[in-house]
């Protein structure tokens, strides 16, 4: 493993506790926008999928035949229809857990973009610092995320693409782990990463072109002994 300054050991230290803070503070952002509503028919037919998981162990959408959205995409085969089983299977968890508490099971599994979204902003907070740019630098770029682009819309919402996200961040975050890493530890944040988009792809499959974006840093590498300000550009030309 490359050596850690006492820098970034500090760094390390205090990012753990910035980033629940960060987590927390979105989290309590998006509570004034969070209204537990449907509004497109997507978001029906996925909900569908995750109450007949959680009520009946099957991921069909009974619930929604006839609704012409279903129609529309019946048309083009059962492929259409059948998507990637991540968010129903985390959302089937959310409604029986809403059913138990009392608290509307099927408002729960809005619950489920809201926490991802301040969660990838703690991870874009944790990728910035693990490149090693100032604790302030990686607030800002959290508070930007969150707040300042589509991720609050999208966090009000049902949609998969806010965990496929997630996935991303996370996946991003491992891959700048190995890029100042070496040995056994550079093989755990390259599985990591891996693993990532494995999960990305299990929620919904356009998280498979993270591999397209990391080809380049993979392809531009060079040699391990990366100067600091190297591993930053590198990382952030991935993320591009």
């Amino acid at each position: 493993m490359c050596p850690t300054t006492h820098t970034e050991s500090g760094r390390g230290a205090g990012a753990l506790p910035d980033g629940a803070l960060i987590f927390a503070a979105l989290s309590f952002f998006y509570l004034f926008s969070f209204g537990g509503v449907f509004r497109v028919d997507d978001e029906h037919i996925l909900a569908a999928r995750a109450q007949s998981l959680a009520l009946w162990g099957t991921l069909d959408q009974p619930q929604v035949e006839g609704n012409l959205r279903v129609r529309e995409l019946t048309a083009y085969g059962d492929a259409a229809i059948q998507i990637e089983p991540g968010q129903a299977v985390l959302g089937a968890a959310l409604y029986t857990l809403g059913t138990h508490v009392g608290g509307g099971a099927a408002q729960a599994l809005f619950v489920m973009n809201l926490l991802a979204t301040a969660a990838t902003g703690a991870a874009v907070f944790a990728t910035v610092m693990r490149l090693g740019w100032r604790r302030g630098t990686g607030l800002w770029c959290a508070a930007l995320f969150g707040l300042g682009t589509m991720a609050w819309p999208y966090s009000t919402t049902y949609y998969r693409d806010v965990l496929a996200m997630l996935a991303a961040s996370l996946a991003f975050f491992a891959w700048a782990c190995a890029l100042r890493t070496r040995g056994i530890v550079h093989g755990l944040a390259l599985g990591g990463a891996a693993l990532a988009v494995a999960a990305g792809a299990f929620a919904k499959n356009i998280s498979l072109a993270l591999i397209v974006a990391f080809a380049p840093v993979v392809i531009f590498a060079g040699s391990n002994h990366l100067g600091a300000r190297q591993v930053r550009l590198r990382s952030l030309a991935a993320g591009a």
